[in-house]
C-alpha cells in the first residue's frame, strides 16, 4: 500500500477540523478511488481503500444530496465493492439530478449489461437520451 501523499494528508486534516465539510469528503473519496491501479479496478479491496472512499463519498452525499457528481462517484465506489444494485441506485439518483450526465449514459447501460439486465439497458439508454434534450 502506498503512503498517503500531501493531498490526502491535507484533506484528512480538513475533515478532522470540519467533519461536515462535504467538499473535503468528496475530494478525498475521489482521490482514493483514483489512487487504485486502473488495471486492477475490480481487484479485491485488500487495503480498504475503496471501502474508505465509499464511506467518505456516502458522507458527502449525506451532507449535500443534490450533487450529481457525488452520487456518481459513490456509484463507482459501490460498483468496485461488488454492490451493483447500490451502485445503480446512485446512478439513477445522479440521472435525476443531472439529466445530461454523460457518465451515466455510458456507465448505467454497461452496469445493467453486467448484471444480466439487457432489456433495461436499452430502456435506460432511450430514457437517458430523451431526458437530455
Amino acid at each position: 500500500m502506498k503512503k498517503p501523499d500531501m493531498a490526502e494528508r491535507s484533506l484528512e486534516r480538513r475533515i478532522a477540523d470540519s467533519p461536515d465539510d462535504a467538499v473535503a469528503h468528496y475530494r478525498l473519496g475521489v482521490l482514493l478511488l483514483a489512487s487504485r491501479d486502473l488495471y486492477r479496478f475490480y481487484a479485491p479491496d485488500d487495503h480498504g481503500v475503496v471501502a474508505r472512499a465509499e464511506a467518505l463519498l456516502h458522507r458527502a452525499v449525506q451532507l449535500v444530496p443534490g450533487r450529481a457528481t457525488g452520487q456518481t462517484a459513490l456509484g463507482f465506489a459501490r460498483d468496485q465493492l461488488g454492490r451493483p444494485e447500490d451502485a445503480l441506485q446512485c446512478f439513477v439518483a445522479a440521472r435525476r439530478l443531472d439529466p445530461k450526465n454523460e457518465v451515466v449514459d455510458v456507465y448505467v447501460p454497461t452496469l445493467l449489461a453486467e448484471m444480466g439486465r439487457e432489456r433495461e439497458r436499452w430502456q435506460t439508454s432511450r430514457v437517458s437520451r430523451a431526458g437530455a434534450r
